[in-house]
């Protein structure tokens, strides 16, 4: 049975909500490098859900040249900016730390 695209991104966002619940418990548990994975694999699954939800996978009946408008890329352009800034931020900031 193939499911509509909403309903494909709110698996995985109910997957990724579950796996955090994972990752706080190995985290408590003192399994750091698991945690770290797990994590990475959280962001993946709730990036997974928005794309799902937004872009659709199969397009039947048209080309992605049809359907995404300049809205929907500019949305798009506009997230991986967010994303990219946040981990420049993040290593940028560790680098100093560290005293690179």
């Amino acid at each position: 049975m193939k499911r509509d695209a909403q309903q494909e991104g709110l698996r995985w966002l109910e997957q990724a909500e579950a796996d955090r619940y994972g990752a706080q418990l190995l985290f408590d548990g003192a399994s750091y490098h698991l945690a770290c994975f797990v994590a990475q694999q959280i962001a993946e699954k709730a990036l997974k859900a928005f794309i799902y939800t937004h872009y659709p996978n199969g397009l039947p009946d048209s080309i992605p040249a049809r359907v995404y408008t300049q809205a929907a890329a500019e949305e798009a352009l506009r997230l991986a900016d967010r994303t990219l800034r946040m981990v420049q931020t993040k290593l940028r900031t560790q680098s100093l730390s560290n005293g690179d």
